[in-house]
């Protein structure tokens, strides 16, 4: 598995994430950025250490910032 949007589509449903909140986080188009999991487009370099950041778990809210910011999950 050496290719980086193979890993992605794979955290992705091992983790039971929407390909919408994957976008959202790496601020890309969600179109495209479909387009780009499929092997259609490239992401760029920015999005790149962003997607980095999320398969490092950046995306994740620790429960102590949730009860003392009473963040909520939005769909």
């Amino acid at each position: 598995m050496s290719d980086l949007r193979q890993m992605v589509s794979m955290y992705l449903r091992t983790n039971g994430i929407k390909t919408k909140f994957f976008a959202q986080y790496i601020e890309c188009d969600y179109a495209r950025c479909v387009k780009c999991l499929k092997g259609e487009g490239k992401f760029t370099s920015g999005e790149i250490r962003k997607i980095y950041d999320f398969l490092d778990g950046k995306h994740l809210v620790p429960m102590d910032q949730i009860i003392k910011e009473g963040t909520a999950v939005e769909d």
